[in-house]
Protein backbone atom coordinates (compact mmCIF):
# COMPACT_ATOMS: atom_id res chain seq x y z
CA UNK A 1 0.00 0.00 0.00
CA UNK A 2 1.35 3.51 -0.70
CA UNK A 3 -1.04 6.23 -0.59
CA UNK A 4 -3.90 4.32 -1.43
CA UNK A 5 -2.74 2.27 -4.22
CA UNK A 6 -2.71 -1.01 -3.61
CA UNK A 7 -0.24 -3.67 -5.51
CA UNK A 8 -0.25 -7.54 -4.54
CA UNK A 9 1.45 -10.23 -6.83
CA UNK A 10 0.49 -13.97 -6.20
CA UNK A 11 3.08 -16.60 -6.86
CA UNK A 12 3.05 -20.44 -7.33
CA UNK A 13 6.05 -22.76 -7.94
CA UNK A 14 7.27 -25.99 -7.26
CA UNK A 15 10.72 -26.68 -7.07
CA UNK A 16 13.56 -29.84 -7.58
CA UNK A 17 10.91 -32.30 -9.17
CA UNK A 18 10.94 -34.50 -12.38
CA UNK A 19 8.18 -34.27 -14.89
CA UNK A 20 7.97 -36.83 -17.64
CA UNK A 21 7.21 -34.66 -20.66
CA UNK A 22 5.94 -37.94 -22.31
CA UNK A 23 8.76 -38.29 -24.96
CA UNK A 24 9.60 -37.38 -28.24
CA UNK A 25 9.08 -40.45 -30.87
CA UNK A 26 9.94 -39.14 -34.42
CA UNK A 27 7.05 -40.73 -35.59
CA UNK A 28 6.10 -38.38 -38.65
CA UNK A 29 3.05 -36.50 -36.68
CA UNK A 30 2.35 -33.52 -38.61
CA UNK A 31 2.37 -30.91 -35.51
CA UNK A 32 5.75 -32.12 -33.81
CA UNK A 33 7.83 -30.14 -31.37
CA UNK A 34 10.89 -28.78 -32.82
CA UNK A 35 13.88 -31.21 -31.13
CA UNK A 36 17.40 -30.33 -30.57
CA UNK A 37 19.30 -32.97 -31.09
CA UNK A 38 22.88 -33.65 -31.03
CA UNK A 39 24.57 -33.49 -34.16
CA UNK A 40 28.61 -33.26 -35.16
CA UNK A 41 27.60 -29.57 -36.22
CA UNK A 42 25.02 -29.21 -32.76
CA UNK A 43 27.15 -30.59 -30.38
CA UNK A 44 25.32 -28.00 -27.57
CA UNK A 45 22.39 -29.84 -27.83
CA UNK A 46 19.37 -30.30 -25.50
CA UNK A 47 18.76 -33.99 -26.37
CA UNK A 48 20.76 -37.46 -27.72
CA UNK A 49 21.04 -38.13 -31.13
CA UNK A 50 18.49 -41.00 -31.92
CA UNK A 51 19.28 -44.68 -31.34
CA UNK A 52 17.14 -46.43 -34.27
CA UNK A 53 16.81 -50.27 -33.80
CA UNK A 54 15.36 -51.89 -37.12
CA UNK A 55 11.89 -52.15 -37.20
CA UNK A 56 11.47 -50.36 -34.15
CA UNK A 57 12.33 -46.70 -34.44
CA UNK A 58 14.12 -45.11 -31.47
CA UNK A 59 13.54 -47.42 -28.41
CA UNK A 60 14.80 -44.98 -26.05
CA UNK A 61 12.43 -42.04 -27.17
CA UNK A 62 10.65 -42.86 -23.74
CA UNK A 63 13.73 -41.50 -21.97
CA UNK A 64 13.76 -38.01 -23.92
CA UNK A 65 10.39 -36.72 -21.62
CA UNK A 66 12.63 -36.39 -18.21
CA UNK A 67 12.95 -33.10 -17.62
CA UNK A 68 13.50 -30.33 -14.36
CA UNK A 69 9.96 -29.61 -13.86
CA UNK A 70 10.57 -26.81 -11.66
CA UNK A 71 8.69 -23.39 -11.80
CA UNK A 72 7.58 -20.28 -10.67
CA UNK A 73 4.51 -18.61 -12.15
CA UNK A 74 2.12 -15.60 -11.44
CA UNK A 75 -1.41 -16.62 -10.81
CA UNK A 76 -2.90 -13.11 -10.18
CA UNK A 77 -1.75 -9.59 -9.83
CA UNK A 78 -4.07 -6.70 -8.55
CA UNK A 79 -3.90 -3.05 -8.70
CA UNK A 80 -6.50 -0.95 -6.94
CA UNK A 81 -6.94 2.33 -5.92
CA UNK A 82 -8.79 3.40 -2.37
CA UNK A 83 -10.29 7.07 -3.06
CA UNK A 84 -10.14 9.33 -0.45
CA UNK A 85 -12.47 9.23 2.47
CA UNK A 86 -13.76 12.54 1.48
CA UNK A 87 -15.24 11.14 -1.53
CA UNK A 88 -16.61 8.46 -0.31
CA UNK A 89 -18.43 9.84 2.28
CA UNK A 90 -20.11 12.25 -0.24
CA UNK A 91 -21.21 9.28 -1.85
CA UNK A 92 -22.78 8.19 1.59
CA UNK A 93 -20.18 5.18 1.52
CA UNK A 94 -17.66 4.41 4.26
CA UNK A 95 -15.38 2.89 1.90
CA UNK A 96 -14.57 3.47 -1.71
CA UNK A 97 -12.02 1.25 -4.12
CA UNK A 98 -11.67 0.56 -7.68
CA UNK A 99 -9.09 -2.26 -8.77
CA UNK A 100 -7.87 -3.91 -11.80
CA UNK A 101 -6.62 -7.75 -11.86
CA UNK A 102 -5.17 -9.93 -14.28
CA UNK A 103 -5.76 -13.99 -13.82
CA UNK A 104 -2.89 -16.21 -14.92
CA UNK A 105 -1.32 -13.30 -16.96
CA UNK A 106 1.42 -15.98 -18.71
CA UNK A 107 4.10 -15.18 -16.86
CA UNK A 108 5.69 -18.02 -16.31
CA UNK A 109 9.66 -19.20 -15.50
CA UNK A 110 10.88 -22.75 -16.75
CA UNK A 111 12.17 -25.46 -18.58
CA UNK A 112 9.51 -26.65 -20.21
CA UNK A 113 8.85 -23.73 -21.97
CA UNK A 114 5.62 -25.70 -24.07
CA UNK A 115 3.73 -26.94 -21.35
CA UNK A 116 2.36 -25.31 -18.36
CA UNK A 117 3.57 -27.77 -15.91
CA UNK A 118 0.91 -26.30 -12.82
CA UNK A 119 -1.79 -27.53 -15.29
CA UNK A 120 -0.33 -29.75 -17.94
CA UNK A 121 -1.83 -28.50 -20.78
CA UNK A 122 -0.40 -26.00 -23.22
CA UNK A 123 -2.22 -22.85 -21.57
CA UNK A 124 -4.25 -21.85 -18.57
CA UNK A 125 -7.28 -19.83 -18.94
CA UNK A 126 -6.34 -16.35 -18.70
CA UNK A 127 -8.68 -13.46 -17.40
CA UNK A 128 -8.93 -9.55 -17.10
CA UNK A 129 -11.59 -8.56 -14.56
CA UNK A 130 -12.14 -4.59 -13.25
CA UNK A 131 -14.24 -3.65 -10.16
CA UNK A 132 -15.41 -1.31 -7.69
CA UNK A 133 -15.67 -2.55 -4.05
CA UNK A 134 -18.42 -0.09 -1.81
CA UNK A 135 -18.66 -0.23 2.03
CA UNK A 136 -21.80 1.49 3.33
Amino acid sequence: NYKGIELSVFLYGRMKYIYDTGGEGQNGRYQQRKIDYWTPENTNSEYQKPIYSEGNGDIYYKSLGYKDGSFLKIRNISLGYNLPDKIANKLTLSKLRIYVQAQNPGFVFNNVSWIDLDVRYHASNRGLVMGINAQF
